[in-house]
């Protein structure tokens, strides 16, 4: 699960910047995986990646809730209609 993480990074950041709030969240994410139990661990790579996607400016806005019950992926919301579904496919060019 540690390489799973260091390679997520290593895919994500492009360029060496100084970022100390996501160290601190690398390090005790590392920290928390080396002590944790199995059960525990087993959910690591998924709480990291949706973390790490915040931290990186990725967000789901709003709240789920009983009034606000569908995520809209393309609008990154919480609303209260399902979200409509368009198919976009862009035929492959000949080379």
């Amino acid at each position: 699960m540690a390489l799973f993480i260091i390679e997520l990074l290593q895919k994500s950041l492009r360029q060496p910047e100084h970022q100390p709030a996501l160290f601190y969240f690398t390090s005790t994410t590392l920290q928390a995986l080396d002590l944790s139990s199995t059960a525990v661990a087993a959910n690591i790579p998924l709480y990291f990646t949706l973390k790490l996607a915040e931290q990186l400016g990725f967000r789901i806005n709003g709240h789920f809730s009983e009034y606000t019950p569908f995520l809209d992926l393309q609008e990154g919301i919480y609303t209260d209609l399902p979200p409509t579904i368009t198919i976009t496919w862009i035929p492959p060019t000949a080379n």
